[in-house]
């Protein structure tokens, strides 16, 4: 039978082209490339479960340790800060009685407090009586101003007679200077 180029086959060819290439068109358009092409809702339901966790690996061996690095350089002096409040008044001290004694054996009134009387009977030995207390600790620290050289005072509780002070000594002062006795003045405090 022979073939014949008849309207309708051409009709009818020219369809079949067209219907191709435009599928193939449609195709290359509505392709899905990305994620974002697709409705939240249609990605969750593509998605599926989790599946169970692992067992966590063992541990990696510890590294070496790094050298250490250069210091940095000093930074700048922050701003001085603001001056505060003045403090209250501390509590009166707490020493019974409390004196300034001079190389001679004399009370500095001004600087003394409940202090009895003192006697210089020898170089160096200053005896204290007359305290209205009975003394259980003192304290005596060298007066500077009195005196040159290495500066030492030695202060003892209730002794007399022997160290050249009289009966009813309640507490004996020792001047010393390089291991001798000597006339200092001191300052001392009672309790």
């Amino acid at each position: 039978m022979r073939r014949r180029l008849s309207y309708a086959n051409v009709t009818a060819t020219l369809a079949l082209v067209f219907a191709m290439s435009g599928g193939a068109l449609a195709a290359n358009h509505y392709l899905i490339n990305s994620t974002k092409q697709i409705s939240p809702k249609v990605l969750k339901k593509l998605k599926g479960n989790s599946g169970k966790v692992g067992a966590t690996g063992a541990s990696g061996a510890t590294g070496a340790t790094g050298a250490t690095g250069t210091q940095g350089k000093e930074g700048l002096q922050g701003k001085q800060g603001v001056r505060g409040e003045e403090g209250f008044e501390g509590e009166p001290g707490t020493a019974l009685a409390y004196a300034h004694v001079s190389t001679s054996g004399t009370i500095d009134v001004a600087n003394s407090k409940n202090m009895g009387s003192v006697a210089h009977p020898a170089t160096g030995i200053y005896c204290i009586s007359g305290l209205s207390f009975t003394p259980h600790n003192v304290v005596t620290t060298v007066d500077w101003n009195s005196g040159g050289g290495e500066p030492g005072i030695t202060a003892t509780l209730g002794i007399g007679g022997s160290s050249g002070c009289g009966a009813g000594t309640q507490i004996t002062v020792g001047g010393l200077n390089k291991g001798s006795l000597e006339d200092r003045g001191f300052f001392i405090a009672i309790n």
